[in-house]
C-alpha cells in the first residue's frame, strides 16, 4: 500500500504579515494570541474619540470618561440606535486631532459602505403558467407552496407583465430576460485571495505570488487535498478586504457546493 502523506505542520519561528507589519511568531500559543486579536470582517474604527465626551439621554446629558465606559454605554442602547453626542467633540484620525461640530461632520469621517443589492421582491398577486392553465398566486406563502410542487431545478413560468420591488423601487417586468437582468449576479462574489500568500509544505513555507502560481501549486497536490495556508491571509469580497485568521474562518467564506445526485 502507498503510504499516506503526513499532514504538514508549521515549524516555528515563522514570520507573518499583519496590516503591513512583519511579526515573528515563535510558538503555537503566540499564533493563537495573534489570531485572537482580530476578527474576520471587523475593522478598526477610522478614528478614535478624545475622552471625555458627552451624550444626550432620556435622563439628561451623560459624560463618558473612557473607552470602557463608552463600550458599556453602547451596549445599553437598542439595536440600530446611535449615540446622540453633545457637540463639539474631538476625534483623532490618522494622528490628526479634529474637532467635530455636528452629526453630519461625524458621518463624513466614516467610510462609505455601499448597500448590498437586495434580491427583488414580487408584488402580489401574480400569475404563473401551469399544465392546467394560469394559476394566480396571492402572497409569499402561496408562492413558497407553489415552488415546492415544482421539480428540482424548474423555475416558475410567470404570466407577464409582473411587478417587482428592487431597493424600494417598483419595476414592471415584461419578460423572462428583464427578470434575469433585475436579479443580482449570483449574489455576493466568491472571495478572492490577495497575493502573495504562503502555504505550509514538507519543505517549509512556500510563498505564492499570484493566481497562476496558486493553480500550478494546486496541481501538485493529491486529489481532495487543500492548501494549508500560513494565517492570517487577506481575501477580497465585493471589492472589500477581509482578514482571515484560521481555517474555520476560511471555510465559512467558502460554503460547500451542493452534491450532485
Amino acid at each position: 500500500m502507498e503510504k499516506k502523506q503526513k499532514r504538514p505542520r508549521i515549524v516555528y519561528p515563522i514570520e507573518v504579515t499583519v496590516d503591513g507589519e512583519i511579526i515573528t511568531v515563535s510558538s503555537k500559543e503566540e499564533m493563537k494570541e495573534l489570531i485572537g486579536k482580530k476578527k474576520r470582517g471587523h475593522r478598526p474604527p477610522p478614528f478614535e474619540f478624545v475622552f471625555p465626551v458627552t451624550v444626550s439621554t432620556d435622563s439628561g446629558d451623560l459624560e463618558i470618561t473612557d473607552k470602557e465606559a463608552f463600550k458599556a454605554y453602547r451596549e445599553s442602547l437598542e439595536e440600530g440606535t446611535h449615540p446622540a453626542f453633545v457637540f463639539p467633540i474631538t476625534v483623532i484620525m490618522d494622528d490628526e486631532t479634529i474637532v467635530i461640530n455636528s452629526e453630519e461632520e461625524l458621518k463624513d469621517l466614516k467610510p462609505d459602505h455601499k448597500p448590498r443589492h437586495k434580491h427583488p421582491e414580487f408584488v402580489f398577486p401574480l400569475s404563473v403558467v401551469t399544465p392546467d392553465g394560469d394559476l394566480e398566486i396571492a402572497d409569499k406563502e402561496a408562492m413558497k407552496a407553489y415552488k415546492e410542487t415544482l421539480e428540482e431545478g424548474t423555475r416558475p413560468e410567470f404570466v407577464y407583465p409582473i411587478s417587482i420591488i428592487v431597493n424600494e423601487e417598483t419595476i414592471v417586468i415584461n419578460s423572462e430576460e428583464e427578470l434575469k437582468d433585475a436579479k443580482p449576479n449570483h449574489g455576493p462574489k466568491r472571495p478572492e485571495l490577495v497575493f502573495p500568500v504562503s502555504v505550509v509544505t514538507e519543505d517549509g513555507n512556500l510563498e505564492i505570488e499570484d493566481k497562476e502560481a496558486m493553480q500550478a501549486y494546486k496541481e501538485t497536490l493529491e486529489e481532495g487535498t487543500r492548501p494549508e495556508f500560513v494565517f492570517p491571509i487577506t481575501v477580497l469580497i465585493d471589492s472589500e478586504e477581509f482578514t482571515v485568521n484560521d481555517e474555520d474562518e476560511l471555510k465559512a467564506l467558502f460554503p460547500k457546493k451542493g452534491k450532485k445526485k
